[in-house]
């Protein structure tokens, strides 16, 4: 799922405009990772194994990670594996809309040339509170 050489967020749910809850699917996204690909991601289930198909719906979106949630503490970095809330900012949100296929899935995909902007406290996995 996903290409772990890039932050591949799978979402799951929308949390109002600009939240939304999913697994980083792919290497560790950061607050300032910038997607640039929305990916359609659907699962078929087999008597043996599961198979995935992804479809590109765009290469044209520019959404930043403006904040990270897990277990109700913010975060910085997300490692894979880990769910999460999002909160993003950006260009094309209005083109993340959930199907209601549940064998489908949206991935916000950051490919390698895409780097974190900077961010404070690089040392520090959680955010300082406020």
């Amino acid at each position: 799922m996903g290409d772990p050489t890039f932050p591949s967020f799978q979402i799951v749910e929308r949390h109002g405009d600009d939240e939304f809850a999913g697994r980083n699917c792919g290497s560790t996204l950061s607050v300032g990772t910038v997607f640039t690909r929305l990916v359609e991601q659907r699962f078929a289930v087999g008597t043996h194994e599961i198979s995935m198909t992804e479809r590109i719906v765009s290469d044209s979106i520019h959404l930043s990670v403006a904040g990270i949630e897990a277990y109700r503490t913010p975060l910085l970095d997300l490692s894979s594996g880990m769910t999460a809330l999002l909160k993003l900012s950006g260009q094309g949100l209005d083109r993340l809309k959930l199907p209601s296929d549940r064998e489908c899935y949206l991935s916000l995909q950051a490919p390698s040339n895409t780097e974190p902007g900077d961010r404070p406290n690089e040392d520090s996995a959680v955010a300082p509170s406020s």
